[in-house]
């Protein structure tokens, strides 16, 4: 059986592992996420991993402005609860984000949500490829 997630937020995020049902062979079950995105959501290499992937999926005339944003963003050590609440444009982390001294691009900060979404899929879509390919594997290797 696999461990239970801890913390507030381990549901809300959707990080929850179910257990694999009891006649699934041990290639199907679930495996763990890594610790990126399972034990420390908001961790400093997440926000890192979320932004180089962000900066990498802009036209080339748009990276600058989400550059600015990664600068700011690490430096400052804002985390994903953190853009969750830039979303909303009345908030005091958007008014902080927009405003001097860092003065990043409206678009940007108010779509970080969204981004962050698309990053989870991005992420779990990889992760389930990377998978299938390790389960392939193993199972050629047990029927020779």
């Amino acid at each position: 059986m696999l461990p239970r997630l801890r913390g507030r937020h381990s549901k809300q995020r959707g990080f929850a592992i179910a257990p694999a049902p009891a006649s699934a062979s041990p290639l199907c079950q679930p495996q763990p996420r890594p610790p990126s995105l399972v034990t420390a959501a908001d961790s400093r290499s997440t926000v890192k991993e979320f932004f180089d992937w962000l900066v990498m999926e802009q036209l080339a005339d748009d990276r600058d402005d989400y550059l600015r944003a990664q600068e700011v963003v690490v430096e400052q050590k804002w985390t994903i609860k953190d853009f969750r609440e830039m979303a909303n444009v009345g908030g005091e982390l958007y008014k902080i984000a927009v405003g001097e001294p860092y003065r990043l691009k409206d678009g940007v900060v108010r779509h970080l949500r969204d981004d962050l979404r698309r990053y989870k899929e991005f992420y779990r879509a990889t992760e389930r490829r990377v998978g299938l390919r390790v389960g392939s594997r193993s199972g050629e290797q047990e029927g020779r």
